[in-house]
């Protein structure tokens, strides 16, 4: 039984921690920009717009505005 919610406490509570590079972001894998369309700031999280059949549509928290800025400097070209 505590095997059980150790299992849901991961699934649901525990915060990954994402790693944002120049080029993209790494949570469990790498993701570049380029499989993105743009992003929308949505209630202080970041809702990045995936392409379609691509990738999907993926939320972060911003914290500090450090992905914000990174993602404005790489979708203004």
């Amino acid at each position: 039984m505590l095997c059980y919610f150790f299992i849901i406490y991961l699934i649901c509570f525990k915060k990954y921690r994402v790693e944002v590079y120049k080029d993209g972001f790494y949570f469990n894998q790498f993701y570049t920009w380029k499989g993105f369309n743009g992003y929308e700031k949505i209630n202080g999280k970041i809702k990045l717009i995936g392409k379609k059949g691509i990738t999907a549509d993926i939320y972060l928290k911003d914290k500090d505005g450090r992905i914000e800025e990174t993602l404005k400097e790489y979708f203004k070209h």
